[in-house]
């Protein structure tokens, strides 16, 4: 919990800086919605389906874009009774900060991810460098960076550079009100003591996902995604889930 506030706090930071900047766009939401899991590798993971509430603020300025993202997973503690484990409860909390250099395409990546629960903790920074550009109304992102990470779990803890990560983004509008987009996330060369106490098997893993947003007016929308995990996201081979989000605009 020490990690996260931590986080929270150099989160809160960035956003008194950006504030000095000039804002091209700035947008807050908090949100409903919850996860259903798919396939046969969910109950060989203990992958239950869970109710979600969600908090995001983005801001575009002159310096480029900061996306922040807190999210509690089953908070009313609900059990799946498919599953033998207990009722997960997990606390998480997103980053991607993109810094300009000079006027070109390129952009220096910050990325942070953590998650909390009575099983598991895992804080995680990223640095790299990523590129961005459009082809008609599409719009991509590419980035690779290194990562440190910090846990524990019931079988051990962790402390160290763990993996290199490459991330591709791609959003495309189809209209004012519709938009599609796609996430392809990946881990390399993990370290082993990393893997050792998340209980991965490969020295590398993926998260795949495919989404739409239907704006209904500037207050409200509804996101449905399509996620594909591989030795990620709390599988332990293959799984694949579905989440369904409703956003309300401040």
């Amino acid at each position: 919990m020490f990690k996260q506030l931590s986080s929270v706090a150099v989160l809160a930071v960035l956003l008194s800086t950006s504030a000095q900047a000039e804002v091209l766009k700035r947008d807050t939401s908090i949100g409903i919605g919850g996860r259903i899991h798919m396939g046969t590798d969910a109950k060989a993971s203990n992958m239950a389906n869970f109710f979600a509430l969600s908090a995001k603020h983005k801001v575009a300025a002159d310096w480029g874009q900061l996306a922040l993202k807190a999210k509690y997973e089953n908070p009313f503690g609900l059990k799946d009774h498919r599953y033998t484990g207990d009722a997960l409860i997990s606390f998480k909390t997103y980053a991607d900060l993109y810094v300009h250099l000079g006027d070109s395409n390129f952009q220096l990546w910050w990325d942070e991810f953590s998650t909390g629960s009575t099983k598991i903790v895992e804080f995680t920074n990223l640095g790299g460098v990523a590129y961005h550009n459009s082809i008609g109304k599409l719009k991509y992102k590419i980035g690779a960076g290194a990562a440190y990470s910090m846990g524990h779990t019931p079988k051990a803890s962790f402390n160290g550079p763990s993996y290199i990560g490459t991330r591709l983004d791609l959003i495309y509008p189809i209209n004012k009100k519709l938009v599609a987009f796609a996430m392809y996330d990946s881990r390399w060369d993990r370290d082993e003591d990393f893997n050792d106490v998340y209980n991965w098997d490969k020295d590398h893993g993926h998260h795949a996902m495919l989404g739409g947003k239907y704006r209904f007016n500037d207050k409200f929308d509804l996101a449905v995604v399509y996620h594909h995990f591989n030795e990620m996201g709390g599988y332990n081979e293959n799984g694949e889930s579905i989440d369904l989000n409703f956003s309300y605009h401040l």
